[in-house]
């Protein structure tokens, strides 16, 4: 049969301990709890006792109060002593191959790994309850599922588990009855008819979805300590559904006693005329559909990043797209100075250039190929790509030009 054993140290855990060591007592039977005042017999030594509790590989209750490890004597802590009994004790446990269970005091935290002696560093591995005074019931009962699943064995007759505990099952009870409350007031609401509610119908729903809501949290409160997830899942889930349809209720008999609804109600006729027959003469034929006008098709003024502004002719046909401006006189632009001096150096004079673009019109943008030519057309300077976009108003185009040679130019085409 496993056994908890309950170690402590003895200047300041004797109460805890044995507080503990009876609760334990009362839920599992004294004769797997090991408790040093109460299981060591006359004349016997309590390290020999131990060891032989500890060879059925029992579990060991560490009860760890500020002097378990902090506890000094003529200037050195009894930890680190080889004869303290608490160290005896632990080292006993571990060499037996026992399950070591950390239990943390009010105030009190697992040491740091540099805090202890060499030997026992290997105490951190292991998974730490709380044990508080202030909060005893709650985590005893935790204590006590884990001790169970550790092969610890409650009595039949001992203390059942406190409310919080799935294996007592008072939660199915709560939850179906908040559920129960739950779906037959909804479906009280879903059978009315339309006209029978009003503002007062919600709200009276909404007070009495409070009694589902109040329930499901009861049982979400009793079952969060639970290891078991379904008390859990279960009664939040119903506080969520419970909460969401009290807020309904009540935004609905807020919506249908605003003052807006009640002119609505107010004003609707009371009773509608019945439909007067209609001869059966059959309908004009809808006129064909108008082709959509072309939105691009004319004349468009540019401006240019730089401030030029000039005329461009667009036109549309088929899906594509042309571009084309006027002859521009370029022998005044700075701008152009470079390429005029380029093109006289090679025995082209240039006086005058023109835009022309090209491209596939996509509903209301499109990539436009760009040349750029003398003004005779009979030259291509550079070419590049343009890109154009309609605005919602039909009225602007917005994009940007790009020679082979430039950098990007923002673009705005404006009907005149």
């Amino acid at each position: 049969m496993s056994r908890v054993f309950v170690s402590y140290r003895a200047s300041d855990g004797k109460k805890d301990a044995s507080r503990l060591a009876e609760d334990l007592a009362r839920r599992f039977g004294q004769a797997q709890v090991f408790f040093d005042k109460a299981d060591l017999t006359a004349g016997s030594s309590w390290r020999a006792q131990v060891l032989a509790e500890l060879g059925a590989k029992p579990v060991v209750a560490l009860l760890l109060t500020p002097d378990y490890f902090g506890a000094s004597q003529d200037g050195q802590r009894r930890i680190d002593r080889a004869d303290d009994p608490v160290r005896l004790e632990i080292l006993a446990a571990m060499e037996a191959g026992a399950t070591l269970l950390p239990l943390m005091t009010e105030g009190v935290g697992m040491p740091a790994a540099a805090e202890l002696p060499a030997a026992l560093v290997a105490l951190r591995d292991h998974h730490a309850l709380k044990l508080r005074t202030d909060d005893w019931a709650n985590d005893f009962e935790r204590l006590a599922r884990d001790l169970a699943r550790l092969g610890l064995k409650p009595l039949a007759g001992g203390d059942a588990p406190g409310p919080n505990a799935a294996s007592g099952k008072p939660w199915r009870a709560l939850l179906g009855v908040a559920a129960a409350v739950w779906l037959l007031l909804e479906l009280a609401m879903a059978s009315m008819a339309p006209k029978d509610i009003d503002s007062d119908s919600h709200v009276g729903v909404a007070v009495l979805l409070a009694a589902p809501l109040a329930l499901a949290w009861i049982t979400w409160r009793w079952t969060r300590l639970d290891t078991a997830r379904a008390p859990r899942w279960l009664s939040m889930g119903l506080v969520v559904l419970a909460g969401w349809s009290m807020l309904s209720q009540l935004y609905q008999a807020a919506q249908l006693s605003s003052p807006g609804a009640q002119v609505a109600a107010d004003s609707a006729p009371a009773t509608q005329p019945a439909p007067q027959p209609q001869p059966l003469v059959a309908p004009p034929p809808a006129p064909p559909a108008a082709a959509p006008a072309d939105p691009l098709s004319g004349t468009w003024q540019a401006q240019l990043a730089n401030g030029q502004h000039m005329p461009m002719n667009l036109k549309l046909r088929d899906g594509r797209l042309t571009l084309q401006t006027q002859r521009i006189d370029i022998r005044q632009d700075a701008s152009m100075a470079p390429l005029v001096l380029a093109l006289a150096a090679q025995g082209v004079v240039l006086h005058d250039i023109r835009l022309r673009a090209e491209g596939d019109w996509d509903e209301r943008e499109a990539e436009l190929q760009l040349a750029l030519q003398s003004g005779d057309g009979q030259r291509t300077l550079d070419t590049g790509h343009m890109q154009l976009m309609l605005a919602p108003d039909n009225r602007s185009l917005t994009g940007s030009l790009q020679f082979s040679n430039g950098q990007p130019v923002a673009l705005v085409l404006r009907r005149p």
